[in-house]
This record gives C-alpha cells, structure tokens and sequence, in this order.
C-alpha cells in the first residue's frame, strides 16, 4: 500500500506542476501541509483497501499493480484525462465508478508558506 500512496503522492505533484497552483516538480510529499496529507492518506488507504482487490491488468506488459493503482486513482479522482478507465484495467469501469462515488477531488495550491494545501 506504501508503493501506491508514494505514486499517489508524486503524481498529485505531477500533474498540479505548472498549472497555475505554484506547484513545482521540486515538491515533495514533505511540503505537504500535515492535515491535507493525513486526508489525502485516509482517502488513498480507505479506497485501496476496498477496491485494490478488483485490480488486474489486461496486457503483457509488467506493471507494478501498486505504482499504477496510486497512479490512476488520483488521475481518475480528479477529473483528468486518464485514469482507471484508458485501457489497462480489466474492470476499470467499476474502478472508475467508485471513485466518483467514494472520492472528492483535490486542487492543490502553495500557500504563503511554501507549504502545499488543498480544497
């Protein structure tokens, strides 16, 4: 579970870089603001323990199930244009479901403080 919060972590970081929130690729999951992360690790362990179980992927290709899970789930919770449902996942539409049922999207942004926080 460890693996998939980290990718969680650093794709949350990817995709917010550049987008006007002053997150950069310099970030790391210590700039975090402490009660944004425990949400953001609660939301992740709650959603992997219930649903990490439908995962299997449908290609040759080695993945590490628990990268690419921390990977789409945040893709997928938070609206971009990838995610459970592009093509790896055998039941990606259900994984895609439930996180529109169970998951509320995050937009970071850098405070003041350097620190990253999140609504």
């Amino acid at each position: 579970m460890e693996e998939s919060f980290d990718s969680y972590i650093g794709t949350a970081i990817w995709s917010s870089a550049d987008n006007g929130s002053g997150v950069t690729d310099e970030h790391t999951i210590a700039d975090f603001d402490e009660e944004l992360l425990n949400a953001m690790r609660g939301m992740h362990d709650v959603f992997y323990q219930a649903f990490f179980g439908l995962v299997e992927l449908d290609d040759g290709f080695y993945h590490n199930r628990d990268v690419s899970f921390g990977h789409n789930m945040w893709m997928t919770q938070n609206g971009h244009g990838a995610g459970f449902w592009d093509g790896d996942y055998v039941n990606g539409d259900k994984l895609t479901e439930a996180c529109g049922a169970f998951l509320r999207p995050f937009e970071l942004y850098v405070g003041d403080d350097y620190r990253i926080y999140g609504m």
